[in-house]
């Protein structure tokens, strides 16, 4: 088996082509901005842009572990973005005109003498159906939901003063099909969670398909330290919006209000949100650096998010890794279960979260016993782990089949 992978930006920090360069079944790696490669290495030098968010984001992007000869990219999107920027052009709008343009891009590359394309959900379908022109065998990384939209959408009519309802039905609707088109082109649908297969049963084209759940793992690392908690702080990362169920802690927070606990969020908040009173309880830190990031996880009590749809919360594993015992719902898609490396809730509860959250500072033993089995739950998030599970499912001759759809 030789794997080319189509990927932009940096998910999971490089860790899909890493993991097959390692098992000598790497092809070929086609992606956007490099910091190794192109204008990467040109604009830091530029007075003009020296710490400029743009570069300094794009400084993050080093494929490590993947051989730069098996690397093809195109700075395409970083110019459209550049000339933004330096007001020479219209600044991109969202990210989907980027996906289309990617795609069209890749599409036309050919695929470096592999016989199967590994390509990631919502980038596009010319590129799948390239490879299937040619005879490869199409594998899609479904990293979200495929009803995620339709659930935010659901979610923000509820809370229409916290977002606003930006999507009518031929907007969801299209979004189906994109769905529909690229479950139409798979050989092989990787979920890394069953929320995410239950999401793709809901689609009467997946019935037959054939996948598999591979939990993603985390390579953060916290250099052999461990959490050391401060009481009653209850920690929420990542950005603070409806998607990822902010609004549910902002209620729980308010149902334990005057018993000491601090709700501390870290991440992108909306002026909006912020200032909304179901927030009048938690704490916004806004997004804070990574070394802050990393002392946050290593004193909060209980990492909580309660979020509505998800893949993979790569987040929630972070928590792990550090050893702070979590509160997520199902839909997070992790490795979390109940009574291993934390609690689950349900999604849309604010009362079974406050009362698992309060549960948990008062019982220090049951707390303390969910801290340790995160170190065993810490295994398996290894990339070791992880790759051992990719390439189990990418050599599967008899994999699993999505069983009914009903209508999305």
């Amino acid at each position: 088996m030789k794997v080319t992978v189509v990927q932009i930006g940096a998910r999971h920090h490089y860790a899909v082509p890493r993991i097959l360069a390692g098992a000598d079944k790497l092809a070929a790696f086609y992606t956007d901005a490099l910091a190794v490669k192109g204008l990467g290495r040109v604009l830091p030098r530029l007075p003009g842009l020296r710490g400029h968010p743009l570069v300094a984001k794009l400084g993050q992007r080093v494929p490590v572990g993947v051989p730069l000869e098996k690397i093809r990219q195109t700075d395409v999107l970083l110019n459209r973005r550049l000339r933004g920027v330096l007001r020479l052009g219209p600044m991109p709008r969202g990210y989907l005109e980027d996906d289309h343009l990617f795609d069209r891009i890749t599409a036309g590359w050919g695929f470096s003498g592999a016989d199967t394309l590994y390509a990631m959900q919502k980038h596009g379908t010319q590129v799948l159906e390239a490879a299937r022109r040619e005879g490869l065998r199409v594998v899609v990384d479904v990293f979200i939901t495929p009803t995620a939209h339709r659930i935010l959408e659901e979610e923000r009519r509820r809370y229409p003063e916290i977002e606003a309802p930006g999507n009518d039905e031929e907007a969801l609707e299209r979004e189906d099909e994109r769905t529909r088109l690229e479950i139409a082109q798979a050989d092989l649908l990787l979920c890394p969670g069953e929320n995410v297969v239950e999401g793709l049963a809901s689609f009467p084209e997946a019935a037959g398909k054939a996948f598999a759940v591979v939990p993603y793992g985390s390579g953060v690392s916290f250099e052999g330290r461990k959490n050391q908690p401060v009481r009653g702080r209850v920690l929420f990362a990542g950005t603070a919006d409806l998607r990822k169920g902010i609004h549910y802690l902002g209620m729980a927070a308010g149902k334990l209000a005057g018993r000491g606990y601090e709700f501390r969020v870290a991440g992108n908040v909306s002026e909006k949100l912020r200032s909304h009173p179901l927030m009048k309880d938690l704490t916004f830190l806004g997004r804070i650096p990574r070394s802050q990031m990393i002392e946050e996880f290593l004193t909060a009590d209980l990492f909580v998010l309660p979020t509505l749809a998800e893949g993979c919360a790569s987040v929630v594993h972070e928590a792990v890794m550090a050893g702070c015992p979590v509160i997520t719902t199902r839909a997070s898609g992790t490795l979390v279960k109940e009574g291993q490396g934390g609690k689950i809730v349900p999604e849309r509860d604010p009362e079974a979260l406050a009362a698992a959250i309060d549960s948990l500072v008062k019982d220090r033993d049951e707390r303390n016993r969910l801290a340790e089995s995160c170190e065993e739950l810490a295994v398996e998030l290894s990339e070791e782990r992880w790759g051992e599970r990719l390439l189990a499912a990418l050599e599967d001759t008899a994999p699993r089949k999505i069983k009914g759809g009903t209508s999305s």
